[in-house]
């Protein structure tokens, strides 16, 4: 018994050492000042913004460089009273990267593109512009005229600085990394490693426990604050268009019934916490940055390798 404890001694103190190691590593990467990453954003706009037309343009169309959900979001075009100047739902093009919205015969006036949809990778973007029909009475520029002071939007200019919605976010994104690091980590471990010793037994049971606790809050949290956030601007109505009907919602879905069977799964044999292992990762996978770019499987099972 005193030398099995004496391993397990010797073994915890080579994973904290491991971990302070880690953690000194990742506090040096996030010092080193580099590019920020990317997200979806309008690549392309028809009628462009500020231009001046002679007679109202067939649709407004709006092309972005990423795929966008086509289930949740809104296309709108407004007149100088703010109003919608359609009741036409816009259409997205078979790529999914398009946005489509057939106008009708429009006078003289300035009118406001606004615009809200959500990206492939879950991420929120809005926007809006201005374009002129003729030469209305007003005979306001559009090059000078301001679209969020039209639409009640002042205020939102761009900031470098953090909010705390987002401190809020990171931290929550954080801690359920971690989570679902640690608890897939543990069912690793409790197959590959086949001879143990009755106290080390019970202690990764207890820790199991533990980790899939901490993976079900932490997943019920980050899909709460990241669909909060992605949501920010919308009707309460949408939030069941976006988990039933895109596909991050049906991942999240997916996510959090993976994270309840995690806790059957424990008592299961090697070949189930194995198939639940590759299933949540898998997930996670198929959820984030790499379902963006192309080939679209390869980039995802890049980075199911990079997780597991």
């Amino acid at each position: 018994m005193t030398e099995t404890r004496r391993s397990i001694t010797t073994t915890c103190k080579s994973f904290f050492t491991l971990l302070t190691v880690f953690m000194m590593i990742a506090v040096m990467l996030l010092g080193i000042p580099g590019k920020a990453e990317a997200h979806a954003e309008l690549e392309r706009a028809s009628p462009e913004a500020n231009t001046r037309l002679d007679g109202t343009p067939e649709d407004v169309e709006l092309t972005f460089n990423e795929s966008i959900e086509s289930q949740v979001g809104s296309l709108e075009v407004l007149d100088s009273r703010s109003n919608s100047v359609t009741s036409n739902e816009p259409v997205t093009s078979q790529d999914r990267k398009s946005l489509k919205l057939q106008l009708p015969k429009l006078g003289e006036g300035v009118y406001t593109v606004a615009y809200q949809v959500i990206s492939a990778d879950g991420h929120p973007i809005s926007g809006s512009y201005v374009f002129m029909i003729g030469n209305p009475p007003e005979g306001v520029d559009a090059s000078a005229f301001d679209p969020h002071q039209a639409l009640g939007h002042e205020g939102h200019s761009a900031s470098t600085q953090l909010s705390t919605g987002q401190f809020i976010l990171y931290a929550v994104r954080i801690a359920y990394y971690a989570a679902l690091l640690f608890a897939v980590g543990l069912v690793f471990w409790s197959v590959l490693v086949r001879k143990r010793s009755t106290l080390i037994e019970e202690t990764m049971k207890k820790w199991e426990q533990l980790a899939m606790r901490a993976l079900l809050v932490s997943a019920l949290l980050y899909v709460f604050i990241h669909s909060r956030e992605i949501l920010k601007d919308y009707p309460s109505s949408e939030y069941s268009r976006l988990f039933l009907s895109t596909s991050i919602g049906h991942l999240w879905i997916g996510l959090l019934v993976l994270a309840v069977i995690g806790f059957a799964v424990l008592r299961f044999s090697r070949p189930f916490k194995l198939i639940w292992a590759a299933a949540i990762l898998g997930v996670e996978s198929w959820s984030g940055h790499a379902v963006v770019f192309k080939p679209k499987l390869l980039t995802v099972l890049l980075d199911f390798i990079h997780l597991a």
